[in-house]
């Protein structure tokens, strides 16, 4: 009682300037002041406020019965919550700020003491209609209640405090997935002030954290292509680095970076023109990409760097990074200034349009006969969509659903990060959060020439992609593009169709229900379900971004990856060979049985694209020990690839464990067809192909090449209605040219 009356005066006196903290008028209760009066007291009693007082932003979020986000509606309320010394019955008040059914200032809900748990019972008042609990979240530091839904959805308000302490470190809690989000995730950071008696110290941006999957998917960007600060020194993609302070014109500085488990040692020397400049130097680390590929957790990584200024003697300092692994991807920093970065473009790196797995699920389509051709937008936008519509019914035969598991472990307050699976780990573990699917599902578009989008809000992110390229009323031609909510890829059609029924009378997407029905309908049921599914899924996707264009353009983000590939540079990230299984079909395919070399049934040594770590270089034949067409049997002559029914041939590469699109021969070898990666179950391999070509003799000219660079075992092969076809020609070199 004594605390009561305490707190009592103490909040009598802090309301002098609005004398009582309630009046009462027309039978309505308002608070005895207005905007200067709340903030005043919020302000002027910072260190004796209840977590729950300030005045927030209310975001409406709405879920379906299944708990998949539907809408969101970003400020919709404004309110205050402050004690309420007048009434003893209630601890707090929530005072009106916004709403135009409700009057300002007038009195919203009475809202009792919260306990540890961070609950706080309320009730409604004034234009109240909704009585529960409003709940605190300590770490997030966000307040949620009930809401109302004319919908019948699952509604709730998620509030941010913007007064007195300003937005949280986080925003809204991660919903359908985490995502890249907008402003406020990070703390600012000021620049790095060198106080080493040296005159330099070690830098290493983003907090100490190093990316490896920035590393990789940046590793052969031209540097020329990023502009630089005067003060800026080195290679402007490295984030391993010196801040130093020049003691004279045209210093010259010799830095040398030690070795580690992941980087070769480095020694470069700069010239600083100016005196009494603080510079930031960034060598040109050579990292280890196969270790970092392979890297699977965080670990901390010692740089020591060693550096004379002038001829003087070294001094040598360490810093200790923090090395993230490859799944982990940054979204936002600062750098060496202070300067806010702006990462989310990295979320294309996880978008793999050459991974092996891609075409190992375009032949499991051609066996269940959902599409024979892909020919991306050649044929038209309804053929376009279909071809959407088999990856879409594919990956749900294979049980992928969704996960909101985003959680990196890693917490930092000058970087913001989050887990994106990569591909192999989707098709592995079948889930996937909002970003994973997204990732996955435009690596198979943009594998088959439709371009993918990737569409980030705050909270959520779903897929967008073109069907058409269409001519606008200004005389330039546009892509027409239909979006996909790929969160609602798992689940039982039956049970959440229903919630999507009103969806289904939209006209918008009548013409292409139409076509993918006269595709793909069996006259089942099911088939039916499982085709109004995906037209909703659609359309869930086209109706968030209508409505966060509308409501908040400036929070809207799409990376178009076709743009991301040229402009930013962004390369794809895959795991390292052994870390992961690529397993294209788990109805035919063997429990990873050992990669065994075809003829001599020896196990494969498995060499990757880089050398490994304290190796002595190898040439390219001796990593080619991978045998291509030698020793044939009876096996050599069978395919699991039948997707041509012309008379053709093509170049046996060789065959391997793993397929990797992206290795440097392979490019070199792209000019002269595509690459066509055959599965064969019986083997456990992959045969490398290339081709179409009309006669033997057109085949000889990419045959040549690819004995030039080191594929020694290279074999002409005939197919006619997709089998491997009477001979395999080893004895191609005998061909005139």
């Amino acid at each position: 009682m004594q605390r009561i009356f305490t707190i009592f005066l103490l909040c009598l006196n802090l309301f002098s300037l609005a004398g009582q903290t309630t009046i009462k008028k027309n039978g309505k209760e308002f608070f005895n002041g207005d905007d200067r009066h709340l903030r005043v007291y919020l302000n002027n009693n910072y260190d004796r406020l209840d977590p729950i007082e300030g005045i927030w932003i209310f975001t409406r979020i709405e879920y379906n019965t299944w708990g998949v986000e539907v809408s969101r509606t970003p400020n919709e309320i404004t309110a205050a919550i402050v004690r309420d010394p007048d009434n003893l019955r209630r601890a707090f008040v929530e005072v009106n700020m916004s709403r135009a059914f409700c009057k300002d200032y007038q009195i919203t809900y009475s809202i009792q003491t919260g306990g540890g748990s961070g609950y706080y019972p309320c009730e409604p008042e004034g234009c109240g209609v909704l009585s529960g609990q409003y709940h605190f979240d300590y770490q997030q530091k966000t307040l949620s209640r009930p809401a109302i839904s004319l919908m019948g959805n699952q509604a709730v308000l998620v509030g941010i405090k913007t007064f007195p302490q300003g937005p949280p470190t986080r925003m809204l809690p991660e919903v359908g997935g985490a995502t890249p989000t907008a402003n406020g995730q990070v703390t600012k950071r000021q620049p790095h002030i060198i106080t080493h008696p040296s005159g330099w110290e070690p830098h290493i941006d983003w907090d100490n954290q190093i990316f490896s999957s920035y590393v990789l998917s940046m590793a052969d960007a031209n540097p020329k292509n990023f502009p630089i600060a005067a003060d800026y020194k080195g290679d402007p993609i490295s984030v391993v680095g010196i801040v130093v302070n020049t003691p004279k014109v045209n210093s010259e500085i010799e830095i040398e970076v030690e070795s580690t488990p992941y980087s070769k040692a480095t020694r470069q020397t700069y010239n600083l023109e100016k005196r009494g400049t603080q510079y930031a130097i960034y060598p040109k680390v050579s990292w280890d990409y196969r270790a970092l590929r392979c890297l699977t957790q965080a670990v901390p990584l010692d740089i020591t760097f060693k550096v004379s200024i002038n001829g003087k003697q070294p001094v040598i300092q360490t810093v200790t990074a923090n090395l993230r692994a490859i799944d982990d991807c940054p979204l936002e920093g600062y750098d060496y200034r202070g300067e806010k970065i702006d990462l989310k473009f990295m979320a294309s790196a996880y978008v793999n349009e050459g991974s092996p797995i891609i075409p190992a699920l375009m032949s499991e389509i051609r066996k269940k006969g959902l599409v024979r051709d892909f020919v991306g937008l050649q044929a038209g936008e309804e053929v376009a969509i279909q071809q959407v519509y088999a990856f879409w019914k594919l990956l749900r035969d294979k049980g992928i659903s969704y996960s909101s598991i985003t959680n990196n472990g890693q917490k930092s307050r000058y970087v913001n990060s989050q887990r994106i699976r990569l591909l192999e780990d989707v098709i592995d573990q079948t889930q996937a959060n909002c970003v994973d699917g997204t990732a996955l599902f435009a690596s198979c578009l943009s594998a088959i020439k439709i371009p993918p989008i990737m569409i980030f809000v705050p909270g959520h992110a779903f897929l967008g992609y073109s069907s058409k390229y269409i001519k606008g009323d200004d005389g330039k031609v546009q892509p027409n593009n239909y979006f996909l909510e790929t969160t609602m890829l798992g689940g039982a059609v039956d049970e959440r169709l229903p919630d999507f029924k009103e969806l289904l009378k939209l006209e918008r997407y009548s013409v292409i229900r139409e076509s993918l029905r006269k595709k793909f309908y069996d006259g089942s049921q099911k088939s039916a379900q499982e085709i109004d599914y995906f037209i909703c899924a659609s359309m869930v996707g086209d109706k968030k971004v209508v409505e966060e264009i509308t409501n908040n353009p400036e929070a809207v983000m799409a990376i178009n990856i076709n743009e991301a590939r040229q402009y930013l540079f962004v390369k794809p990230l895959f795991r390292c060979e052994g870390t992961t299984s690529v397993i294209p079909s788990r109805e035919v395919n063997p429990a990873n049985p050992k990669s065994i070399d075809i003829g001599k049934g020896k196990e494969e040594p498995k060499y990757g694209n880089d050398e490994t770590p304290n190796q002595p270089k190898r040439t390219l034949i001796e990593k080619r020990l991978r045998k291509g067409t030698q020793d044939y049997d009876s096996l050599e002559f069978l395919t699991e690839a039948a997707d041509t029914e012309k008379d053709v041939f093509r170049v046996q590469v060789e065959n391997c464990a793993i397929f990797d699109a992206n290795k440097k021969e392979y490019q070199q070898l792209a000019e002269f067809g595509k690459f066509y990666p055959e599965y064969f179950t019986q083997k456990d391999r992959y045969r490398v192909m290339l081709g179409d070509f009309t006669s033997r003799i057109a085949a000889h000219k990419a045959a040549k090449k690819a004995q030039s660079l080191g594929f020694e075992n290279v074999a002409i092969v005939r197919y006619q209605k997709g089998n491997r076809y009477e001979h395999i020609y080893r004895d191609w070199k005998l061909l005139p040219d």
